[in-house]
């Protein structure tokens, strides 16, 4: 690579025809390589970002560092355009680890379940969950939860409405869920990931793919200062104001410039330190952990 941009190759394992790239490219039927990328190599210290469709539209992504083989990521023959992070060296926190692994779920795809508690800290009369929940006022709980545990590895969404309507996914133990806007709120949850079959409550191979657990912290200023604000597994509304730059502590994360994942998105898995350079206006109104297609 000679250290500098990108290069990208027709098979997976870095095999094939390849190509270098050290400027942005906006469409990658003049180069051949359009939609037949498997794998690609990205040099130290620099992000680009892909898109499926040519001139930086549709679906985007940023890697850093390898990515051996992008069926993982869903990414394989789908690039038509990529552009340089512009910034994307030297910036501290924890990055991702790859290749990226999905999150451990117990034994036989179950689940070891969910506690809510009634009090904040895990304290008072609690009820545990093993499956989807769509109303709990069934169960006597309905609007009572304000501090939960989960077991590591598992993902779930509660939610503020009976129905899974309002959700909010959680990754770990939350000993209050004022954090979430959730306290006292909750009147569903299901476990999020791998796909719940809705007749018999059982694992269902064929749902959705799994979340790989994480956070993601923003920032008022750039490179990683000014006030931040911390979100695990997702906020449909946001209100830091201005964000300019993002740590991300493991998982694939939806950025949207608007509420309710509306306006300009864009998925990051990397720190980094200029949000503009992802074409976000200096604000992010809403952030989600999005699907790992395994």
């Amino acid at each position: 690579m000679g250290g500098v941009g990108i290069t990208v190759y027709q098979d997976s394992n870095f095999g094939g025809r390849n190509a270098t790239f050290r400027d942005d490219v906006a469409d990658l039927r003049q180069s051949g390589m359009n939609d037949r990328i498997e794998s690609l190599e990205v040099a130290p210290g620099e992000m680009w970002e892909v898109c499926v469709d040519a001139y930086y539209r549709g679906r985007c992504q940023v890697f850093s560092e390898y990515e051996p083989d992008l069926r993982r990521r869903g990414w394989a023959r789908q690039i038509s355009s990529m552009r340089r992070v512009r910034g994307g060296g030297g910036y501290p926190g924890p990055g991702p680890v790859y290749p990226p692994q999905p999150p451990v779920f117990p034994p036989g795809g179950g689940s070891n379940g969910l506690v809510l508690y009634e009090n904040r800290n895990f304290r008072g009369s609690s009820r545990t969950l093993n499956g989807p929940t769509r109303d709990l006022r069934a169960l006597g709980f309905n609007d009572k939860a304000e501090s939960l545990r989960l077991p590591r590895g598992e993902v779930w969404e509660i939610c503020r409405d009976i129905d899974f309507r309002d959700c909010r996914q959680v990754n770990g133990d939350l000993s209050d869920l004022r954090g979430l806007g959730l306290r006292g709120e909750v009147s569903s949850a299901r476990p999020y990931g791998g796909g719940w079959g809705g007749g018999n409550g059982g694992w269902n191979p064929g749902g959705r793919p799994p979340v790989q657990a994480g956070r993601l912290v923003l920032y008022t200023g750039a490179n990683f200062t000014g006030r931040s604000y911390t979100v695990q597994g997702g906020e449909n509304v946001i209100r830091l104001g201005r964000v300019q730059s993002v740590v991300v502590q493991g998982g694939n994360w939806e950025l949207c410039e608007d509420e309710n994942f509306r306006g300009r998105c864009t998925t990051v898995n990397v720190n980094v330190p200029d949000i503009r350079a992802l074409g976000l206006p200096g604000r992010v109104g809403s952030a989600r952990l999005v699907a790992q297609p395994w």
